[in-house]
Protein backbone atom coordinates (compact mmCIF):
# COMPACT_ATOMS: atom_id res chain seq x y z
CA UNK A 1 0.00 0.00 0.00
CA UNK A 2 2.12 2.95 -1.42
CA UNK A 3 0.34 6.06 -1.94
CA UNK A 4 1.35 9.90 -1.36
CA UNK A 5 -1.52 10.20 1.43
CA UNK A 6 0.23 6.97 3.42
CA UNK A 7 4.02 7.94 2.37
CA UNK A 8 5.05 8.59 5.80
CA UNK A 9 3.73 5.38 7.19
CA UNK A 10 5.43 1.97 7.78
CA UNK A 11 2.74 -0.54 7.57
CA UNK A 12 3.41 -3.78 9.61
CA UNK A 13 0.27 -5.73 9.55
CA UNK A 14 -3.29 -5.09 7.10
CA UNK A 15 -6.61 -7.03 7.18
CA UNK A 16 -9.71 -6.36 5.35
CA UNK A 17 -12.96 -6.67 7.28
CA UNK A 18 -16.65 -5.20 7.24
CA UNK A 19 -15.59 -3.44 4.33
CA UNK A 20 -12.59 -1.74 5.77
CA UNK A 21 -9.24 -1.84 5.46
CA UNK A 22 -7.66 -1.98 8.95
CA UNK A 23 -3.64 -1.46 9.00
CA UNK A 24 -0.96 -1.21 12.04
CA UNK A 25 1.58 1.21 11.11
CA UNK A 26 4.51 3.08 12.49
CA UNK A 27 4.78 6.97 11.63
CA UNK A 28 8.67 7.73 9.93
CA UNK A 29 8.48 10.81 11.29
CA UNK A 30 7.88 10.13 15.55
CA UNK A 31 8.72 6.35 15.02
CA UNK A 32 5.35 5.65 17.13
CA UNK A 33 3.24 2.73 16.36
CA UNK A 34 -0.50 3.52 14.78
CA UNK A 35 -3.75 2.18 13.41
CA UNK A 36 -5.36 3.42 10.09
CA UNK A 37 -8.49 2.22 8.82
CA UNK A 38 -9.43 3.11 5.46
CA UNK A 39 -13.34 3.28 3.79
CA UNK A 40 -14.25 3.41 0.61
CA UNK A 41 -16.33 6.71 -0.72
CA UNK A 42 -20.14 6.25 -0.37
CA UNK A 43 -20.27 3.53 2.66
CA UNK A 44 -22.75 4.19 5.19
CA UNK A 45 -20.27 4.18 8.08
CA UNK A 46 -20.45 5.42 11.70
CA UNK A 47 -18.73 7.85 13.55
CA UNK A 48 -15.14 6.70 14.57
CA UNK A 49 -15.04 8.57 17.78
CA UNK A 50 -16.77 7.28 20.66
CA UNK A 51 -15.50 7.70 24.28
CA UNK A 52 -14.92 3.83 24.72
CA UNK A 53 -13.05 3.03 21.26
CA UNK A 54 -9.60 4.49 19.97
CA UNK A 55 -9.58 7.81 18.69
CA UNK A 56 -9.26 7.90 14.79
CA UNK A 57 -8.91 11.04 13.18
CA UNK A 58 -9.36 11.60 9.27
CA UNK A 59 -5.88 12.32 7.18
CA UNK A 60 -7.33 12.45 4.28
CA UNK A 61 -8.95 11.16 1.30
CA UNK A 62 -6.64 9.06 -2.30
CA UNK A 63 -8.08 6.47 -4.94
CA UNK A 64 -11.48 6.82 -3.43
CA UNK A 65 -10.89 5.70 0.09
CA UNK A 66 -11.26 7.56 2.84
CA UNK A 67 -8.50 7.14 5.77
CA UNK A 68 -8.72 7.63 9.21
CA UNK A 69 -5.49 7.38 11.78
CA UNK A 70 -5.27 7.00 15.73
CA UNK A 71 -2.54 6.00 18.15
CA UNK A 72 -2.64 2.05 19.44
CA UNK A 73 -3.97 2.36 23.01
CA UNK A 74 -2.02 2.17 25.96
CA UNK A 75 -2.49 1.00 29.38
CA UNK A 76 -3.80 -1.38 32.01
CA UNK A 77 -5.65 -4.58 30.14
CA UNK A 78 -8.44 -6.32 31.80
CA UNK A 79 -6.84 -9.43 31.28
CA UNK A 80 -3.66 -8.57 33.51
CA UNK A 81 -5.76 -6.79 36.21
CA UNK A 82 -8.33 -9.67 36.52
CA UNK A 83 -4.99 -11.98 37.23
CA UNK A 84 -3.70 -9.35 39.29
CA UNK A 85 -6.35 -9.17 41.40
CA UNK A 86 -6.45 -5.20 41.54
CA UNK A 87 -10.19 -4.91 39.85
CA UNK A 88 -12.87 -3.43 42.08
CA UNK A 89 -16.39 -4.25 41.62
CA UNK A 90 -16.93 -0.74 39.90
CA UNK A 91 -14.20 -1.00 37.80
CA UNK A 92 -15.42 -4.75 36.68
CA UNK A 93 -18.91 -3.02 36.34
CA UNK A 94 -17.11 -0.06 34.13
CA UNK A 95 -15.52 -2.12 32.20
CA UNK A 96 -18.31 -4.66 30.72
CA UNK A 97 -20.97 -1.72 30.51
CA UNK A 98 -18.27 0.23 28.40
CA UNK A 99 -17.82 -2.65 26.20
CA UNK A 100 -21.09 -3.11 25.68
CA UNK A 101 -21.48 1.04 24.40
CA UNK A 102 -18.63 0.19 22.39
CA UNK A 103 -20.50 -2.71 20.81
CA UNK A 104 -24.00 -0.79 20.26
CA UNK A 105 -21.65 1.96 18.35
CA UNK A 106 -19.92 -0.28 16.21
CA UNK A 107 -23.10 -2.78 15.52
CA UNK A 108 -24.64 0.84 14.18
CA UNK A 109 -21.61 1.67 11.48
CA UNK A 110 -22.98 0.27 7.87
CA UNK A 111 -21.72 -2.53 7.49
CA UNK A 112 -22.15 -3.48 10.89
CA UNK A 113 -18.04 -3.79 12.76
CA UNK A 114 -18.99 -6.16 15.41
CA UNK A 115 -16.58 -8.84 16.21
CA UNK A 116 -17.65 -12.38 17.07
CA UNK A 117 -15.04 -12.82 19.31
CA UNK A 118 -13.90 -10.50 21.79
CA UNK A 119 -10.29 -10.78 23.62
CA UNK A 120 -9.71 -9.91 27.30
CA UNK A 121 -6.24 -8.51 26.10
CA UNK A 122 -8.29 -6.02 23.74
CA UNK A 123 -9.97 -4.70 26.83
CA UNK A 124 -7.87 -1.52 28.11
CA UNK A 125 -8.25 1.02 30.68
CA UNK A 126 -6.36 4.22 29.20
CA UNK A 127 -4.56 6.85 31.54
CA UNK A 128 -7.87 9.14 31.93
CA UNK A 129 -9.47 5.86 33.61
CA UNK A 130 -11.64 5.23 30.49
CA UNK A 131 -11.99 1.23 29.44
CA UNK A 132 -11.60 1.07 25.27
CA UNK A 133 -12.53 -1.84 22.96
CA UNK A 134 -9.41 -1.96 21.09
CA UNK A 135 -11.41 -3.24 17.78
CA UNK A 136 -8.67 -2.62 15.69
CA UNK A 137 -6.86 -5.09 17.26
CA UNK A 138 -9.36 -7.55 16.90
CA UNK A 139 -10.11 -6.85 12.99
CA UNK A 140 -6.53 -8.46 12.52
CA UNK A 141 -7.84 -11.62 14.67
CA UNK A 142 -9.11 -14.71 12.26
CA UNK A 143 -11.81 -15.46 15.13
CA UNK A 144 -13.25 -11.84 15.15
CA UNK A 145 -13.87 -12.43 11.28
CA UNK A 146 -16.81 -15.31 11.80
CA UNK A 147 -20.15 -14.82 11.35
CA UNK A 148 -21.74 -13.20 13.84
CA UNK A 149 -25.55 -14.17 13.65
CA UNK A 150 -28.11 -11.96 14.96
CA UNK A 151 -28.67 -10.50 17.35
CA UNK A 152 -25.00 -8.50 16.78
CA UNK A 153 -22.91 -8.62 19.74
CA UNK A 154 -25.07 -11.11 22.34
CA UNK A 155 -22.93 -14.14 21.75
CA UNK A 156 -19.58 -12.78 21.95
CA UNK A 157 -20.22 -10.60 24.80
CA UNK A 158 -21.56 -14.01 26.68
CA UNK A 159 -18.38 -15.52 25.93
CA UNK A 160 -16.47 -12.38 27.38
CA UNK A 161 -18.54 -12.81 30.55
CA UNK A 162 -18.07 -16.79 30.98
CA UNK A 163 -14.12 -15.85 30.89
CA UNK A 164 -14.66 -12.96 33.74
CA UNK A 165 -16.31 -16.00 35.82
CA UNK A 166 -14.50 -18.95 34.58
CA UNK A 167 -10.94 -17.78 33.52
CA UNK A 168 -11.64 -19.94 30.06
CA UNK A 169 -11.70 -18.95 26.75
CA UNK A 170 -14.40 -21.07 24.40
CA UNK A 171 -13.44 -19.69 21.19
CA UNK A 172 -14.40 -22.89 19.29
CA UNK A 173 -15.03 -25.21 22.48
CA UNK A 174 -18.37 -25.89 23.79
CA UNK A 175 -18.99 -24.22 27.26
CA UNK A 176 -19.25 -25.76 30.27
CA UNK A 177 -22.58 -24.65 32.53
CA UNK A 178 -21.88 -26.58 34.98
CA UNK A 179 -18.91 -24.95 35.92
CA UNK A 180 -20.68 -21.76 36.27
CA UNK A 181 -22.84 -22.84 39.60
CA UNK A 182 -20.23 -22.88 41.67
CA UNK A 183 -18.57 -19.93 40.53
CA UNK A 184 -21.42 -16.96 40.26
CA UNK A 185 -24.95 -16.27 41.78
CA UNK A 186 -27.24 -17.50 39.97
CA UNK A 187 -28.66 -14.07 38.54
CA UNK A 188 -25.45 -13.41 36.88
CA UNK A 189 -25.41 -17.51 35.73
CA UNK A 190 -28.80 -16.43 33.94
CA UNK A 191 -27.52 -13.83 32.18
CA UNK A 192 -24.46 -15.52 30.58
CA UNK A 193 -26.57 -18.24 29.57
CA UNK A 194 -29.16 -16.50 28.20
CA UNK A 195 -26.17 -14.63 26.35
CA UNK A 196 -24.70 -17.88 24.81
CA UNK A 197 -28.29 -19.03 23.77
CA UNK A 198 -28.93 -15.83 22.01
CA UNK A 199 -32.26 -15.35 23.92
CA UNK A 200 -32.03 -11.66 24.29
CA UNK A 201 -33.36 -9.92 21.94
CA UNK A 202 -31.24 -7.27 21.24
CA UNK A 203 -27.70 -5.90 22.56
CA UNK A 204 -29.23 -2.98 24.73
CA UNK A 205 -31.46 -5.26 26.48
CA UNK A 206 -28.13 -7.25 27.65
CA UNK A 207 -26.84 -4.09 28.96
CA UNK A 208 -29.44 -3.14 30.97
CA UNK A 209 -29.95 -6.15 32.33
CA UNK A 210 -26.22 -6.43 33.80
CA UNK A 211 -26.36 -3.09 34.99
CA UNK A 212 -29.28 -4.38 36.95
CA UNK A 213 -27.10 -6.87 38.28
CA UNK A 214 -24.26 -4.78 39.02
CA UNK A 215 -26.93 -2.38 41.09
CA UNK A 216 -27.93 -6.11 42.84
CA UNK A 217 -23.59 -6.73 43.84
CA UNK A 218 -23.66 -9.79 41.33
CA UNK A 219 -20.42 -9.08 40.74
CA UNK A 220 -18.97 -8.72 44.25
CA UNK A 221 -18.11 -12.70 44.80
CA UNK A 222 -16.37 -13.05 41.64
CA UNK A 223 -13.80 -9.67 42.58
CA UNK A 224 -13.68 -11.08 46.22
CA UNK A 225 -12.22 -14.33 44.49
CA UNK A 226 -9.91 -12.68 42.03
CA UNK A 227 -8.26 -11.21 45.15
CA UNK A 228 -7.82 -14.20 47.21
CA UNK A 229 -6.12 -16.03 44.49
CA UNK A 230 -4.23 -13.10 43.62
CA UNK A 231 -3.19 -13.16 47.40
CA UNK A 232 -2.27 -16.57 47.30
CA UNK A 233 -0.21 -17.11 44.30
CA UNK A 234 1.89 -14.19 46.04
CA UNK A 235 2.21 -15.87 49.38
CA UNK A 236 3.40 -18.78 47.60
CA UNK A 237 6.26 -16.57 45.56
CA UNK A 238 7.14 -15.25 49.07
CA UNK A 239 7.29 -18.82 50.83
CA UNK A 240 9.44 -19.85 47.76
CA UNK A 241 11.97 -16.88 48.08
CA UNK A 242 12.27 -17.06 51.52
CA UNK A 243 12.87 -21.34 50.85
CA UNK A 244 16.53 -20.07 49.32
CA UNK A 245 19.59 -21.70 50.93
CA UNK A 246 21.17 -19.18 53.44
CA UNK A 247 24.61 -18.43 53.00
CA UNK A 248 27.17 -17.90 55.75
CA UNK A 249 28.64 -14.49 55.93
CA UNK A 250 31.86 -15.98 55.16
CA UNK A 251 31.21 -16.49 51.94
CA UNK A 252 29.50 -13.42 51.58
CA UNK A 253 32.19 -10.76 51.83
CA UNK A 254 29.93 -7.48 50.65
CA UNK A 255 27.99 -8.40 54.14
CA UNK A 256 31.36 -8.11 56.21
CA UNK A 257 31.67 -4.33 57.79
CA UNK A 258 34.09 -1.59 56.58
CA UNK A 259 37.93 -2.50 57.24
CA UNK A 260 39.11 0.16 59.58
CA UNK A 261 41.59 3.23 57.37
CA UNK A 262 44.86 1.88 58.47
CA UNK A 263 44.21 -1.97 57.24
CA UNK A 264 44.54 -5.11 57.97
CA UNK A 265 47.95 -7.31 58.16
CA UNK A 266 47.69 -10.73 57.24
CA UNK A 267 47.86 -12.61 60.83
CA UNK A 268 45.51 -10.28 62.22
CA UNK A 269 42.60 -10.28 59.35
CA UNK A 270 39.49 -11.04 60.68
CA UNK A 271 37.29 -14.39 59.12
CA UNK A 272 35.20 -12.58 57.62
CA UNK A 273 37.69 -10.42 55.26
CA UNK A 274 39.82 -13.39 54.63
CA UNK A 275 39.23 -15.22 50.84
CA UNK A 276 37.72 -18.61 51.95
CA UNK A 277 39.63 -21.17 50.15
CA UNK A 278 38.18 -24.68 48.98
CA UNK A 279 40.99 -26.84 47.40
CA UNK A 280 38.51 -29.26 46.42
CA UNK A 281 36.78 -27.10 44.14
CA UNK A 282 39.71 -26.15 42.29
CA UNK A 283 40.78 -30.09 42.00
CA UNK A 284 37.40 -30.80 41.02
CA UNK A 285 37.66 -27.73 38.13
CA UNK A 286 41.08 -29.92 36.92
CA UNK A 287 39.37 -32.90 36.80
CA UNK A 288 36.59 -31.94 34.57
CA UNK A 289 39.03 -29.84 32.23
CA UNK A 290 41.17 -33.47 32.15
CA UNK A 291 38.40 -35.68 31.15
CA UNK A 292 37.24 -32.96 28.71
CA UNK A 293 40.14 -33.47 26.76
CA UNK A 294 40.56 -36.72 27.02
CA UNK A 295 36.95 -37.74 25.96
CA UNK A 296 37.88 -35.54 22.82
CA UNK A 297 40.74 -36.94 22.19
CA UNK A 298 39.35 -40.20 22.22
CA UNK A 299 36.51 -39.57 19.97
CA UNK A 300 39.42 -37.50 17.43
CA UNK A 301 41.13 -40.81 17.63
CA UNK A 302 38.37 -43.31 16.75
CA UNK A 303 37.05 -41.01 14.13
CA UNK A 304 40.61 -41.45 12.28
CA UNK A 305 41.13 -44.63 12.80
CA UNK A 306 44.15 -44.22 14.83
CA UNK A 307 43.45 -47.29 17.38
CA UNK A 308 43.54 -50.63 16.50
CA UNK A 309 40.49 -52.76 16.39
CA UNK A 310 41.56 -55.35 19.40
CA UNK A 311 42.24 -52.42 21.59
CA UNK A 312 38.46 -51.10 21.29
CA UNK A 313 35.47 -51.97 23.48
CA UNK A 314 32.87 -54.32 21.45
CA UNK A 315 30.57 -51.08 21.56
CA UNK A 316 33.01 -49.15 19.36
CA UNK A 317 33.76 -51.76 16.72
CA UNK A 318 32.34 -50.48 13.78
CA UNK A 319 34.82 -50.28 11.74
CA UNK A 320 35.49 -53.39 9.34
CA UNK A 321 38.79 -54.97 10.05
CA UNK A 322 41.33 -54.33 7.05
CA UNK A 323 43.16 -57.12 5.45
CA UNK A 324 46.03 -56.31 3.53
CA UNK A 325 46.22 -59.00 1.73
CA UNK A 326 49.83 -60.15 -0.30
CA UNK A 327 47.67 -61.92 -3.24
CA UNK A 328 43.48 -62.54 -3.29
CA UNK A 329 42.67 -64.63 -0.33
CA UNK A 330 38.33 -66.32 -1.06
CA UNK A 331 36.64 -65.90 2.24
CA UNK A 332 32.75 -66.73 3.38
CA UNK A 333 32.37 -63.27 4.29
CA UNK A 334 33.76 -59.75 5.43
CA UNK A 335 34.77 -60.11 9.28
CA UNK A 336 33.46 -57.29 11.57
CA UNK A 337 36.23 -56.54 14.38
CA UNK A 338 35.67 -60.32 14.87
CA UNK A 339 31.64 -60.82 14.35
CA UNK A 340 29.99 -61.49 11.45
CA UNK A 341 27.84 -58.72 10.20
CA UNK A 342 25.60 -58.44 7.45
CA UNK A 343 25.70 -55.60 4.76
CA UNK A 344 23.56 -52.90 4.31
CA UNK A 345 21.03 -52.25 2.06
CA UNK A 346 21.58 -48.27 0.98
CA UNK A 347 19.76 -45.65 -1.58
CA UNK A 348 22.80 -44.12 -4.04
CA UNK A 349 22.34 -40.85 -5.50
CA UNK A 350 24.96 -39.51 -7.77
CA UNK A 351 24.94 -35.61 -8.55
CA UNK A 352 21.08 -35.89 -6.81
CA UNK A 353 19.87 -38.25 -9.39
CA UNK A 354 18.56 -41.22 -7.47
CA UNK A 355 20.51 -43.96 -9.06
CA UNK A 356 19.15 -47.55 -7.11
CA UNK A 357 19.92 -49.33 -4.36
CA UNK A 358 23.12 -51.63 -3.65
CA UNK A 359 24.28 -53.47 -0.66
CA UNK A 360 27.68 -51.57 1.53
CA UNK A 361 29.22 -51.92 4.50
CA UNK A 362 29.85 -48.62 6.42
CA UNK A 363 32.66 -47.23 8.11
CA UNK A 364 32.87 -44.11 10.00
CA UNK A 365 34.74 -42.22 7.01
CA UNK A 366 34.17 -44.32 3.60
CA UNK A 367 31.88 -46.84 2.96
CA UNK A 368 32.62 -50.32 1.39
CA UNK A 369 31.24 -51.19 -1.64
CA UNK A 370 31.11 -53.98 -4.44
CA UNK A 371 32.47 -53.69 -8.09
CA UNK A 372 29.61 -55.24 -9.93
CA UNK A 373 27.37 -52.56 -7.62
CA UNK A 374 29.50 -49.88 -9.10
CA UNK A 375 29.45 -50.72 -12.09
CA UNK A 376 25.50 -51.44 -12.40
CA UNK A 377 24.84 -48.24 -10.60
CA UNK A 378 27.28 -45.73 -12.45
CA UNK A 379 27.48 -47.20 -15.84
CA UNK A 380 31.44 -48.51 -15.49
CA UNK A 381 33.30 -51.58 -16.84
CA UNK A 382 35.69 -52.07 -13.37
CA UNK A 383 37.40 -55.45 -12.87
CA UNK A 384 40.09 -56.51 -10.95
CA UNK A 385 42.99 -58.72 -11.23
CA UNK A 386 46.88 -59.50 -9.74
CA UNK A 387 49.58 -58.42 -10.83
CA UNK A 388 53.00 -60.07 -10.97
CA UNK A 389 54.03 -58.84 -7.94
CA UNK A 390 50.89 -60.20 -5.89
CA UNK A 391 49.24 -56.71 -6.00
CA UNK A 392 45.65 -56.49 -6.13
CA UNK A 393 44.64 -53.69 -9.00
CA UNK A 394 41.65 -51.99 -9.94
CA UNK A 395 41.08 -51.66 -13.76
CA UNK A 396 39.29 -49.66 -16.28
CA UNK A 397 40.17 -49.99 -19.82
CA UNK A 398 44.13 -49.37 -19.67
CA UNK A 399 44.22 -47.79 -16.63
CA UNK A 400 44.22 -49.50 -13.43
CA UNK A 401 44.59 -48.63 -9.04
CA UNK A 402 46.45 -50.37 -6.79
CA UNK A 403 44.28 -51.28 -3.96
CA UNK A 404 45.34 -51.15 -0.13
CA UNK A 405 41.98 -51.73 1.18
CA UNK A 406 39.90 -54.53 -0.05
CA UNK A 407 37.60 -57.59 0.76
CA UNK A 408 36.95 -60.41 -1.49
CA UNK A 409 33.75 -62.11 -0.96
CA UNK A 410 33.94 -65.32 -3.85
CA UNK A 411 34.48 -64.17 -6.89
CA UNK A 412 34.00 -60.25 -6.05
CA UNK A 413 36.23 -57.86 -4.47
CA UNK A 414 34.61 -55.04 -1.71
CA UNK A 415 36.86 -52.44 -2.35
CA UNK A 416 37.19 -49.09 0.28
CA UNK A 417 36.46 -46.03 -1.53
CA UNK A 418 39.31 -44.52 0.04
CA UNK A 419 39.93 -40.23 -1.20
CA UNK A 420 42.64 -42.31 -3.74
CA UNK A 421 39.95 -44.62 -5.12
CA UNK A 422 37.41 -41.57 -5.30
CA UNK A 423 39.61 -39.62 -7.62
CA UNK A 424 40.60 -42.26 -9.47
CA UNK A 425 36.85 -42.85 -10.31
CA UNK A 426 35.86 -39.11 -11.03
CA UNK A 427 33.72 -39.61 -7.79
CA UNK A 428 33.38 -37.43 -4.12
CA UNK A 429 31.57 -39.08 -1.39
CA UNK A 430 29.49 -36.59 0.65
CA UNK A 431 27.02 -37.86 2.90
CA UNK A 432 25.57 -41.42 4.69
CA UNK A 433 22.84 -40.57 6.61
CA UNK A 434 19.26 -42.35 7.45
CA UNK A 435 20.13 -45.46 4.70
CA UNK A 436 21.06 -43.06 1.61
CA UNK A 437 24.48 -41.97 0.34
CA UNK A 438 25.54 -38.73 -1.75
CA UNK A 439 27.98 -38.88 -4.18
CA UNK A 440 28.92 -36.23 -6.54
CA UNK A 441 31.08 -35.94 -9.77
CA UNK A 442 34.64 -34.52 -9.74
CA UNK A 443 35.06 -31.70 -12.20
Amino acid sequence: MVSSLLESYVVIQEAEWAGRRFCMARDRRTNQSLYLVGEKLGTLGGTYSHPNLPSLKEIGTEDQTRWWAGPVPEGDKLEDLRLQGSLSESDLLSALLSTADALLNLAATLPPMVPAYIDPACIVRDRLGRWLLDYTALAHAPEAHAKNPEPLGVYPFGVLLYWVVTGETIRRSRPQISQLESLASPGLQLVIIRCLGRSYPSLAELRAELSRAGKDREFQPLVQRFRARAQASRAEASRQLLRTPHIPLDDRPWAAPPAPRGGFSRGTMPLQYRRVQRPWKRWLGVAAVGLCAFALAAVAAVRLDLVPDEYLPTWLKTVPTVTLFPKPQPIAQPVYAGAQMLPQRVIIFLNGEDRGTAHIYTSPNHPYMEIRALNGLLGRELTWGVVANGQVVLKEGDRSLPLTTYEQVGETVWIKLLPEVQEWLGLRFQSYRGGIIHFSSRA
